[in-house]
């Protein structure tokens, strides 16, 4: 059997695990439901006494559909035909309004620089995580966000021999214990801090030591983009409520259903943070304290 065919087989277990696998709770995938205001995030704790805040981090890779709505949205453009090269025509043109091959609209979008991929952040009043972050994200502390040791299946990297990217979400047996998929493999994804920026995770062109969590690839500008390289957002917890269940413009049941979904999920961790998100902003009171009641 070729090795594009014994890959095409692969995929399809991976895709037949997943479709059985449980999606409810705090690890429900991609195809969460979309009334639920933090349905596309995870709210990670602090991990030690030395750890960063609680934050957020989004389940997934910021996908080719969710990049096309903010350039649609917002009007970002740039004339580089780098940018998005995998959206483009022969002759190297963007379609007017811009979306990707149909093909491809749940991958995640790559092709984007360090700088494109913050413009998107701020659009979603967020950032980009830290690297610390992306690897608090696998709520474990090992090699892996599925463990200590490689499993096949688990990830899309060298070793899965796909050599191209995946559906978000799609390695449901590969996602972290706390519901965050694709830590490990699929695309490199833009990290920073006050020491610069780097891409963690690997790739599906690297192999599993360069997928490790604890591995970061420095890179020299951040106009770099290449086929390879996307990312995701988090931001603070209290910030995103604030941002993201206050100050919508949704019904008080909607903002409600969200908090206590999150509360639900989240156990002590996120009671800690609604009981910040109270101190911060006393005009959230009286839609927290009801939640918190034993």
């Amino acid at each position: 059997m070729s090795r594009t065919r014994t890959a095409a087989a692969l995929l399809a277990s991976v895709v037949a695990t997943s479709a059985c696998s449980d999606e409810g709770g705090f690890g429900a995938g991609a195809g969460a439901d979309t009334l639920d205001l933090l349905a596309d995030v995870v709210l990670v704790p602090p991990r030690g006494s030395d750890a960063p805040e609680a934050f957020f981090i989004q389940r997934t890779e910021v996908t080719n559909a969710e990049f096309a709505r903010f350039l649609v949205e917002t009007g970002y453009r740039r004339d580089d035909e780098a940018f998005l090269h995998h959206w483009r025509d022969a002759a190297g043109r963007l379609p007017e309004p811009p979306q990707p091959p149909r093909a491809i609209v749940d991958h995640p979008v790559v092709f984007v620089s360090l700088v494109d991929a913050q413009a998107y952040a701020r659009h979603r009043r967020m950032r980009l995580p830290t690297p610390r972050e992306f690897e608090a994200a696998a709520g474990t502390g090992e090699e892996y966000p599925f463990g200590s040791f490689w499993r096949p299946l688990h990830a899309n990297t060298l070793e899965l021999g796909l050599d191209h990217t995946t559906p978000v979400g799609t390695f449901e047996s590969g996602r972290s214990v706390l519901g965050v998929y694709d830590l490990c493999g699929n695309v490199a994804e833009w990290t920073v801090d006050e020491n610069g920026f780097s891409l963690k995770g690997g790739s599906f062109k690297d192999d599993r030591e360069r997928a490790r969590m604890s591995e970061s690839e420095p890179v020299g500008a951040p106009w770099y983009l290449s086929s390879v390289c996307g990312f995701r957002c988090a931001q603070e917890a209290v910030g995103y409520l604030s941002a993201r269940v206050l100050d919508e413009e949704k019904r008080t049941d909607a903002r409600s259903a969200a908090l206590a979904g999150m509360l639900s999920r989240g156990g002590a961790p996120a009671r800690q943070v609604l009981d910040a998100l109270v101190e911060s902003r006393p005009d959230a009171e009286s839609l927290v304290r009801p939640l918190l009641r034993p």
